[in-house]
């Protein structure tokens, strides 16, 4: 019988674990002499630019077409202090929020695009946001100049610029979005602004997407009505993953948090918020920042198509028949679905059965399989739905044992997202759409995140959907522990052959025993040596095919030897052998000044043993040597010594010591030179030889 074991999903350790400092976040109110709402901070220099739309016109009070109060630049210093940003750049429109390149020689901002008459700017239907840019030059700033891709039918707002300044994150409302304001991201490679492509659904959703800012790989934004905790929040979105994550409290709040900057991986930064019921500026410090990364789902599988694959179709013998047994359960066939009821370890046995006397005929297969579920988050949705069908997304089959689960999101990349346990949704196009489930999780006294995610397909016709079925097959392809090495591990070898083991012994039976006589009625009798259970199987017969075998077999179990079994031999391991030919076995040596059989010899020694039981007319001669290290007599004892005890252990395993000579030799033949290393290490042998 074959041996085998199969471990299917055997996991100790959670598929992605993010951890995240607790640290304590300060913020500090940064006050200031504005009298008007401040939002919209970007670092410049020494100092932060923000947006304030406090009036300090002295003539005259403008608004904007929403009857608000424009918007100016003003620089702040760390106290607070504030003066207007460069003159040059103001009109009697929106300027702000701006952003600048690290050496604050570069910026971009936001500012109405009809500026030429100022009577009539906001009379017009529609005096649109547009992005401009402009460089510090000759110690001043040059004429701003509206970015290229800029369309007056739409809005653009909210420039984020990188370090180095040729990368522009901004919000917009142009086609080709998910809804609302979406983020964008335009490049600069030396020839000007690049067209805008979408940032994409990690980010971007039915909602709107603002105040976008971009630090080290990292795009920050606020978004409102996606499930945060209140008004506009704060997201990070790591440009290497999929998944936009809500920064936690005190950063958000139940109110509009927005417009957050950082350096240094938000270990410092500022933000607006209106939480004391007026837009201002706050700075944070020690915020540590969360990634998560997703791995794929992997999903708890308990039914199987369990097959076989040295299985073969039975000849004519109508009473065998195919028959897994799977702790205890028999289900007939050579290949079964089945379904296993939980997690756990299972004994699997495939054997053919003679249906007349019910009494195994052969061991085809012998598999263990561990089921274990991953320790993950886990989620349950259809793999397949159809355009506008709302399902169901449950994180109920979560495993994540020990841990305390603070919260759930779903992300899905249609853009839309829950912050519950579970949730309900439908798509409206079809496509292949990834949805993503992030735990919240508290172990050790430590919180960090957990991610999984998996694809659904959504369909515009039922046919297509039923066509997607999971198909998990469990076939032969599992390590195989060989009982020994002699039995096949399969049964399509040229030189395969089917005997019947009659009975095992401790003890070897002589040979004059009757069973001999019996035995050899129907076949050669092979001996057979089994060294994990220090016992000696007798097998009969060599038939070609395991239905010829049975005709025997029967006659033995009318005999009464109702353990007999047939038993696979694939003779190719046992014939390669050659007689009159010397060969060494690598792993029989011994150390310095030592004879006692090592561990690491006994395989390589069994296998002498297998072929000598099995072969009872070959002889065996064994010859041990010395290299020219020490005193001549004293190497020549060692190698007798070391001969005797070769000899020695295949005649504890049941051989006549008749049939092997040991002789030591010493140094007295060497194969190559003992001047060096090594020579003396190809001296210092054992030799075999098969002869008749």
């Amino acid at each position: 019988m074959v041996n085998k074991w199969i471990t299917y999903c055997l996991v100790s350790i959670f598929c992605c674990t993010t951890f995240a400092q607790e640290q304590e976040v300060d913020l500090i109110l940064i006050e200031t002499q504005l009298q008007g709402n401040v939002y919209g901070p970007a670092f410049f220099r020494d100092k932060i630019v923000v947006c304030s739309d406090q009036k300090d016109h002295f003539f005259k009070t403008v608004l904007d077409e929403s009857d608000k109060m424009t918007t100016d630049l003003y620089e702040l210093d760390t106290s607070g202090n504030y003066q207007r940003f460069s003159d040059l750049l103001r009109t009697d429109f929106n300027e702000g929020p701006a952003s600048f390149d690290e050496n604050g020689s570069q910026m971009v901002f936001t500012r109405n695009v009809y500026i030429d008459d100022p009577m009539m700017g906001f009379e017009k239907k529609k005096n649109p946001l547009g992005l401009f840019e402009s460089s510090f030059k000759s110690n001043n700033w040059s004429t701003p100049r509206i970015l290229p891709f800029v369309d007056s039918t739409y809005q653009y707002m909210h420039p984020g610029l990188n370090e180095t300044g040729d990368k522009l994150v901004f919000a917009s409302n142009r086609p080709g979005g998910f809804g609302g304001f979406d983020i964008w991201i335009s490049i600069n490679d030396g020839s000007g602004w690049s067209e805008p492509v979408n940032a994409g659904a990690g980010i971007n959703t039915k909602s709107n997407e603002l105040f976008p800012s971009i630090s080290d790989r990292s795009i920050y934004f606020a978004s409102d009505r996606r499930g945060g905790m209140g008004g506009l929040d704060i997201y990070s979105h790591d440009t290497s993953k999929t998944m936009s994550i809500r920064l936690k409290a005190p950063i958000n709040s139940v109110h509009d948090d927005f417009g957050l900057i950082c350096k240094n991986g938000m270990s410092e930064g500022y933000f607006a918020s209106n939480r004391n019921n007026k837009d201002e500026i706050w700075k944070f410090t020690k915020e540590t920042e969360v990634i998560v990364e997703c791995d794929s789902l992997i999903p708890n599988i308990l039914c199987y198509t369990l097959t076989e694959q040295q299985a073969a179709e039975l000849g004519e013998v109508e009473n065998l028949v195919y028959v897994w047994n799977i702790n205890e359960d028999k289900v007939e066939g050579i290949s079964i679905d089945y379904c296993f009821p939980g997690e756990g370890g299972y004994e699997i046995t495939l054997d053919i059965i003679d249906t007349v006397v019910n009494q195994t005929f052969f061991n085809q297969a012998y598999y263990y399989l561990e089921i274990r579920f991953a320790e993950q988050p886990y989620i349950s949705s259809p793999d397949t739905v159809l355009v506008d069908d709302q399902f169901e997304l449950s994180s109920g089959k979560t495993n994540l044992p020990n841990a305390e689960i603070l919260g759930y999101e779903w992300s899905i990349s249609d853009g839309t997202t829950y912050p519950t346990k579970n949730a309900k949704h439908a798509f409206e196009s079809p496509g292949v759409y990834r949805v993503e489930l992030t735990a919240e999780i508290k172990l050790w006294d430590s919180t960090f995140f957990d991610c999984v995610y998996k694809v659904v397909h959504c369909y515009e016709e039922k046919v297509l959907a039923d066509i997607r079925e999971a198909e998990n097959i469990l076939e032969d392809t599992s390590k195989v522990i060989q009982e020994t090495q002699f039995f096949a591990e399969h049964t399509d070898s040229s030189n395969t052959v089917y005997s019947i083991e009659v009975i095992r012994t401790k003890e070897k039976l002589p040979n004059d025993n009757f069973l001999f006589t019996l035995m050899e009625s129907y076949g050669k009798v092979y001996i057979h040596y089994i060294e994990e259970k220090d016992e000696y199987s007798y097998l009969v017969g060599d038939w070609d095919n395991i239905e010829d075998a049975h005709p025997a077999w029967q006659e033995f179990i009318k005999e009464g030897y109702d353990e007999a079994v047939v038993r696979s031999i694939d003779l190719d391991l046992v014939s390669t052998f050659s007689l009159d030919n010397s060969f060494e076995l690598e792993n029989v040596t011994f150390d310095e000044g030592k004879w006692d059989i090592k561990k690491e010899a006994i395989p390589d020694l069994q296998n002498i043993v297998e072929i000598m039981l099995i072969f009872p007319d070959v002889n065996l001669k064994i010859e041990a040597h010395t290299n020219s290290r020490g005193d001549d007599e004293d190497n020549l004892q060692l190698s007798i010594k070391r001969a005797e005890s070769v000899k020695g252990y295949i005649v504890s395993k049941g051989i006549d010591p008749t049939r092997i000579t040991a002789e030591g030799f010493g140094e007295t033949k060497p194969k190559q030179s003992n001047d060096t290393p090594e020579g003396l290490k190809a001296n210092r042998r054992v030799e075999f030889t098969f002869v008749k």
